[in-house]
């Protein structure tokens, strides 16, 4: 029974594996990086040098938010140093038309 299924299954691969194959790479192929993917990089850089013995546990897109001439990402970061877990908001406020950077806050949280 499993070599006539594992047969079978050969059979298929040959004839329409190419058509279903390329399909799924196709669709990997186009699925493009989030706008923040850039700025939660340098929230993450900018972290590890803050806090340069702790380990970063776990990271959340907060949101963006678009003001007159600038804009900022935030990111909600969790963080590990020592005995002491806790949040780390990350505000990278840049110019949006050449993604240079006015400043950076970080506000600690218990929570």
């Amino acid at each position: 029974m499993k070599n006539l299924f594992f047969s079978a299954a050969m059979i298929l691969l040959s004839l329409f594996g190419h058509d279903i194959i390329l399909p799924v790479s196709k669709m990997v192929s186009d699925i493009q990086e989030p706008a923040y993917a850039k700025w939660g990089r340098i929230a993450l850089e900018q972290a590890k040098e803050r806090y340069p013995n702790a380990e970063i546990i776990d990271y959340l897109h907060v949101g963006r938010r678009d003001m007159d001439d600038t804009a900022m990402e935030t990111f909600k970061l969790w963080i590990r140093e020592s005995e002491r877990e806790f949040g780390v908001f990350v505000m990278i406020e840049f110019n949006p038309e050449n993604d240079s950077i006015k400043r950076i806050e970080f506000i600690e949280t218990q929570n």
